[in-house]
């Protein structure tokens, strides 16, 4: 498998922006969710590191964030996953 692996150091500069099928945008912004795949075991809310699998363009180890990791993000939305 080619990997390309993507790193940044966020200083609580962190910002996501979530979108549910209806078009409803929730946005969020501070550190870094501990939902993310990371390969330390605490990246202090500061550090992004994906791996992205080259020919499936998928987030190696990616783990489906729960409805609360989504809720404890982004506040409380709408059922979404």
């Amino acid at each position: 498998m080619k990997t390309i692996r993507i790193q940044a150091k966020c200083s609580d500069l962190f910002f996501a922006t979530l979108k549910n099928d209806d078009g409803t945008r929730e946005e969020y912004e501070g550190y870094v969710p501990g939902w993310l795949p990371n390969p330390k075991a605490s990246h202090g809310g500061d550090y992004v590191d994906l791996t992205i699998d080259i020919e499936t363009g998928t987030i190696v180890n990616w783990k489906k964030p729960s409805q609360e990791e989504l809720n404890d993000t982004f506040g409380y939305i709408s059922r979404i996953v």
